[in-house]
């Protein structure tokens, strides 16, 4: 018959396709899955679809957008991103993606793309997409950070520097060098950053300016890298401390009496500029407020002037006043009489010399066997002994007084203006230094003016530097003639300035070395153990011998300046008011009458001193140290 199938296994396998397509379905199998409540299956049953089909395509550049979809007919509920990651991973890294804004991405296989195009593995892409996001991090951290424009902090520390650091460079910095966490420079480098972004200096940046002092073409130097502020913020920096210390007391740096002693100083000031136009000088009273163990910082803010305010001079006048009083004055019976120390102030003072004395003995023994020299004898013992190290001195600059220093009015204003200062610093007594020179001045006003400056409560001191000059002159006043200048020629230049008290460190340099020479035989022949048994040998010879002269006027002096300098160091002042009261006889010998009359006074005067002010110098608060050490 026409039309009939006769060939009934082909009409079989063709009714079984058919069934196949109806109920083998997409949608029947979604249908048949949920109406048995197992969803998952049927997920991963739409992916495998995707898995299988791309797998059978390997050649041809899939498009995301129609994958996605076919994915999504299939029945698979993911998005587009998920699906493509999920695509990328379960191939395990044959396939690729290309992406663009705005277009569909692209799917390939690296196995296959060869054929299209060619590829290459790059992570440029991936690393300048890294840079981008840590940069805009850091922007966004820097942009939040608050910089004080009308204010500068008057200390830095790390703190304050951190403030001023993004956290994210701070981690970028340690991973590439673990050290730079929390370090110095890595908080530079985050001060640089921070500087350009915010268009203000960092106060790290400003106090590395100050560093710098006044040399301008550093300071721009610096600044054209960054690392400080500009010479013009600088200016405005200083300009701002001086004129706020100028009528704020608390910002000078000068705390209360319970942080630590209070000193001035008092000086000549001299300076001479000599150009094509002419010669300029200037000879004015210099003064110096310092203060010990003050450790404390100050975290006050000082405001900012403004650019108008900078041409501003600052309001900074000092009342002179004038001395009527005599010229000429006796000394008041109370400053001559001498005081009888007591028996504990007696028995320390016998230890502490004896103590010295033993030490220095040490070392003449020592340092003939190759020891190390004098300061640096000391520094070792020091540190074998465990000593803690003493506090730097902090040192407060006053203006100058432009008025000859060897006046009586000079010294009177210098008098009244620091005492004024150490009221408003909260110390109950004034202690002020100066050198014999202007010393002499203020001793007879204060014995003029007794009820302004009462010796109770206004102590003056007798500079320590310049009295040891003059005892070193006296030294080579009394060994004149003697050869000693001829042995020192052969090894120092300059040994007349030496000998009369200029270049007194290299002066007592030369002298300790000449004893050194003198003693070494005598200590190895005689195998002497201790101080007193050497001095006992020395008196033995000198009485038999022309060495007489040279053990009264030489070795002695010098074992007593040895012992002066110890007590300067370690900040023993009775051990200084031992040698005070012992040099003063070689002052006199010597002819040098004004040191020698105001060696006396002064010796006087530490003797009687009160007992409240005389606990801060048993504690070593009157020395004044350049930097922090033993």
């Amino acid at each position: 018959m026409a039309g009939v199938l006769t060939d009934l296994h082909a009409a079989d396998v063709r009714y079984h396709v058919d069934c196949k397509a109806t109920f083998l379905s997409p949608k029947s199998i979604q249908a048949s899955i949920i109406r048995q409540g197992n969803d998952t299956e049927f997920k991963e049953f739409a992916f495998d679809l995707v898995i299988k089909y791309l797998a059978e395509n390997r050649d041809v550049i899939h498009n995301s957008s129609d994958i996605h979809t076919k994915y999504v007919n299939d029945g698979g509920t993911l998005s587009r991103r998920k699906l493509i990651a999920k695509l990328v991973e379960s191939f395990e890294g044959d396939m690729i993606t290309l992406s663009s804004p705005g277009i569909a991405s692209l799917l390939a296989f690296k196995s296959s793309a060869a054929k299209v195009f060619y590829t290459m593995s790059d992570g440029d892409d991936d690393v300048t997409e890294a840079i981008e996001v840590i940069a805009m991090k850091i922007k966004s951290e820097i942009g939040d950070m608050e910089i004080d424009r009308n204010n500068y902090v008057c200390h830095v520390n790390k703190d304050i520097c951190a403030r001023f650091q993004s956290n994210t460079l701070e981690d970028l910095l340690s991973k590439i060098n673990p050290k730079m966490r929390q370090s110095l420079p890595s908080l530079l480098f985050g001060n640089i950053i921070t500087s350009p972004v915010k268009n203000q200096a960092t106060p790290l940046q400003i106090a590395l300016a100050v560093f710098l002092r006044d040399s301008k073409e550093q300071v721009k130097a610096f600044h054209d890298f960054q690392v400080t502020c500009s010479y013009d913020e600088l200016l405005r920096f200083k300009k701002s401390i001086a004129c706020s210390a100028n009528s704020n007391m608390d910002l000078t740096g000068l705390n209360k009496e319970a942080d630590g002693l209070i000193q001035g100083v008092g000086d000549n000031f001299d300076q001479q500029i000599s150009s094509q136009n002419g010669m300029l000088q200037i000879h004015s009273m210099a003064l110096l407020m310092t203060q010990t163990n003050d450790e404390k910082k100050q975290d006050k803010a000082v405001p900012r002037l403004k650019k108008s305010e900078m041409a501003q001079q600052i309001p900074y006048d000092i009342e002179i006043c004038r001395y009527t009083g005599p010229k000429k004055l006796a000394p008041p019976e109370s400053s001559l009489r001498a005081k009888v120390p007591t028996l504990i102030d007696l028995a320390q003072t016998a230890i502490l010399v004896s103590r010295a004395r033993e030490r220095d003995f040490e070392f003449l023994r020592d340092v003939c066997k190759g020891g190390p020299e004098y300061s640096g004898y000391n520094t070792k013992k020091a540190r074998e002994e465990g000593h803690s190290l003493k506090p730097k001195t902090k040192a407060i600059y006053l203006p100058l007084i432009d008025m000859p220093p060897a006046e009586y009015d000079t010294v009177l204003t210098s008098m009244l203006k620091v005492k004024r200062l150490f009221e408003l610093a909260g110390q109950s007594f004034t202690l002020l230094t100066f050198d014999q020179q202007l010393y002499r001045y203020a001793v007879e006003i204060q014995w003029a003016l007794p009820e302004v400056f009462p010796p109770s409560s206004f102590i003056l001191r007798l500079g320590g530097m310049h009295m040891l000059m003059s005892f070193i002159g006296s030294v080579g006043n009394l060994m004149t003639e003697t050869g000693l200048a001829d042995i020192l020629s052969s090894a120092f230049g300059g040994v007349h300035k030496m000998l009369i008290g200029k270049k007194f460190p290299m002066c007592m340099r030369a002298l300790r070395m000449v004893v050194e020479i003198i003693l070494e035989q005598l200590i190895k022949d005689l195998k002497v153990q201790c101080y007193d048994t050497l001095m006992a040998s020395l008196e033995e010879r000198g009485q038999k011998s022309r060495c007489r002269l040279w053990l009264e006027c030489l070795i002695k002096p010098v074992l007593l300046m040895m012992a002066y300098v110890r007590a300067e160091r370690e900040g023993d002042w009775l051990l200084h008011a031992h040698c005070v009261k012992a040099m003063i006889i070689y002052l006199f010998a010597a002819g040098h009458q004004n040191y020698a009359r105001s060696s006396l006074v002064y010796q006087r005067a530490i003797e009687n001193l009160p007992r409240s002010i005389l606990a801060y110098f048993l504690k070593g608060e009157h020395v004044m140290r350049h930097m922090k050490g033993l």
